[in-house]
């Protein structure tokens, strides 16, 4: 009798698994190594230009001024690349050609820069140097003197604002004040002149005399005008102020002083000094001279 033997499905995926892992880990580790292979004979590679580099740097140099600039080169981007600390700055020497350098290209601080060939690095190099300690002498003396400038211009500035402040000191101490404590009553009154058009005008009465007249202050002068009741339609609004800052603009005015001898920079924003120029500066407002006079020794009604 034959035996039959039963094919187990399960243990044949379980082997087929097995074997691809085993494939896949030897693979990987393959890879790896190929990886770190490619990455040492890459690393062997840009040692062995820079040590070329800083060979071929240090004989286009000399050795006094190699040691002197602290020389150090290492890998940059696709090339060797050599930094300087020359005065405080970093500079950079790099290889235009590899493996073995043809040319050298400075990059310098502030100058600008070039390309130049083995045997003329050393000049190039020194006669940069020289140009960069000029530039930033030329620079120093430049912010020295800018410096020096400000704060000249800062001191004639608070010359200027001390001038100016004495000189408003004594004009607000001048400067017209309300009375403590007094109410002023004023009337506003608007009559109809034809055509949908009205007037206005201040007083200090709500009422026309015995012949039909108001007397009003209105565009900067006081009149006194025949107001009609049925022709004019006048109306009569009482109102009280109990400070310069609550009377209407048309009841008030600036108080402005000169003062000689300064102007203001708008392009400096500040104070210069100036003998031929006058300076003209508000003080504060005060009411117009005819809501001045209303005002007696009682409070005004």
């Amino acid at each position: 009798m034959e035996t039959t033997t039963t094919f187990d499905l399960d243990a044949a995926i379980a082997d087929a698994v097995a074997d691809y892992q085993q494939i896949v880990a030897t693979h990987t580790v393959q890879r790896q190594a190929e990886q770190e292979a490619r990455e040492q004979q890459e690393q062997q590679r840009q040692a062995a230009q820079i040590a070329t580099c800083a060979a071929q740097l240090r004989q286009d140099l000399g050795d006094d001024l190699y040691e002197a600039l602290a020389i150090a080169v290492r890998w940059v981007g696709n090339r060797p690349q050599a930094t300087a600390l020359i005065d405080g700055a970093p500079w950079t020497i790099s290889a235009t050609t590899a493996p073995a350098p043809k040319f050298w290209a400075i990059t310098r601080p502030i100058g600008l820069g070039g390309d130049c060939t083995r045997e003329h690095l050393r000049a190039v190099l020194l006669r940069c140097i020289g140009q960069e300690r000029e530039l930033r002498a030329e620079r120093q003396a430049n912010e020295e003197r800018q410096d020096a400038e400000r704060q000249a211009r800062r001191a004639e500035h608070a010359r200027c604002q001390a001038q100016l402040d004495a000189a408003l000191a004594i004009a607000r101490a001048a400067l017209w004040t309300w009375p403590a404590g007094q109410i002023l009553t004023l009337y506003r009154w608007s009559w109809h002149i034809g055509d949908s058009t009205f007037e206005a005008g201040w007083s200090v009465s709500d009422r026309l005399d015995a012949q039909g007249y108001a007397t009003v202050y209105t565009e900067a002068t006081l009149q006194t005008l025949r107001l009609d009741m049925f022709a004019h339609q006048p109306v009569v609004e009482r109102r009280t102020f109990h400070a310069t800052d609550a009377l209407p603009g048309e009841l008030r005015e600036q108080v402005r002083i000169d003062v000689p001898g300064i102007w203001w920079s708008f392009s400096d924003e500040q104070y210069i000094a100036d003998p031929e120029a006058v300076l003209t500066h508000d003080v504060g407002q005060v009411p117009i001279a005819w809501v001045q006079t209303q005002f007696t020794a009682e409070s005004p009604t």
